[in-house]
């Protein structure tokens, strides 16, 4: 989807814009283009936002080419106000939004779900006074993730916590074959099994895998929250809204790097026996479509 400002004709926004216009909204003014990229960044992968920038590895971290053109055409058309700041070692860009940036920023929100726009806010709350320093060693040290150290998280999480959880709701399945729950669960874990593997294998840039290692961590925490309730008896299995929601961006992000299919397009013959893969398609029939 794109949207053209009042009056303007020739150029063109993708849908996507409303992250950083939102983000200058709320901040005022955005010092330096690193500080811009790691905010925008730090925004999507937090609120597991799907189909918008892409991000890659490059000098200072995350880097996204479609955001900087993003704001070079909001710039053109008036909506940002770009200004170059002569410091005392280098150079840098200053960034804040038009009286006319201000209005569309304003009649743009409306057309955006406004948890998404909540959840938005509540991230620039918290990294939002942080200089571009700062805002680098936090991303680096939370979302770039080498080979070596995505293998240990791999390692652990299909050594460890995985078989675990493929062991509790296998026996959960047993015992209550019209699980839907438990065919969701164990359909999730097959999932990341291989996702991870694909990952050790095939992925070499950094922010990729910081963002499957945050993502995979995250999803496997809630999982297990939910395996320790039914253990005790406390609930029934049923998958939490907020796994569904992690896992979809999960999918999606899986899909767009290449690393893996959609759950629903991945061939799951080589994880499961025939009895298994007749649960899966019953589970998908029941589940919301990816």
């Amino acid at each position: 989807m794109t949207l053209t400002p009042r009056g303007v004709k020739p150029k063109i926004l993708p849908r996507r814009i409303w992250i950083p216009l939102l983000m200058l909204r709320e901040l005022g003014k955005v010092v330096t283009s690193i500080r811009l990229q790691k905010l925008v960044f730090l925004i999507q992968v937090e609120c597991r936002f799907r189909d918008e920038y892409d991000f890659i590895e490059y000098h200072y971290g995350p880097y996204s080419e479609s955001l900087r053109q993003d704001i070079f055409v909001a710039s053109q058309l008036g909506l940002v106000r770009t200004n170059v700041v002569h410091g005392l070692e280098h150079d840098y860009y200053e960034y804040e939004l038009t009286e006319d940036g201000k209005a569309f920023t304003e009649s743009l929100l409306k057309m955006v779900d406004e948890r998404d726009v909540e959840r938005a806010r509540a991230v620039l709350r918290r990294y939002g006074n942080m200089d571009w320093r700062e805002l680098v060693e936090y991303v680096y040290r939370e979302y770039m993730k080498g080979k070596d150290e995505f293998r240990w998280v791999a390692g652990s999480l299909r050594e460890v916590y995985l078989p675990i959880m493929r062991s509790v709701w296998e026996s959960e399945l047993r015992r209550n074959p019209g699980s839907l729950g438990a065919t969701q669960v164990l359909a999730v874990v097959e999932y990341m099994d291989h996702v991870l593997g694909v990952a050790e294998e095939r992925v070499e840039d950094s922010v990729t895998l910081g963002v499957l290692a945050s993502t995979m961590k995250d999803l496997t925490f809630m999982l297990l929250e939910l395996t320790r309730r039914l253990k005790t008896g406390y609930v029934t299995a049923e998958v939490d809204p907020e796994v569904d929601e992690l896992f979809e961006f999960l999918q999606d992000y899986c899909s767009r790097k290449g690393i893996a299919k959609k759950i629903g397009e991945l061939d799951f013959s080589e994880f499961l026996d025939e009895e298994g893969m007749r649960r899966l398609e019953e589970a998908f029939r029941a589940m919301k479509p990816y």
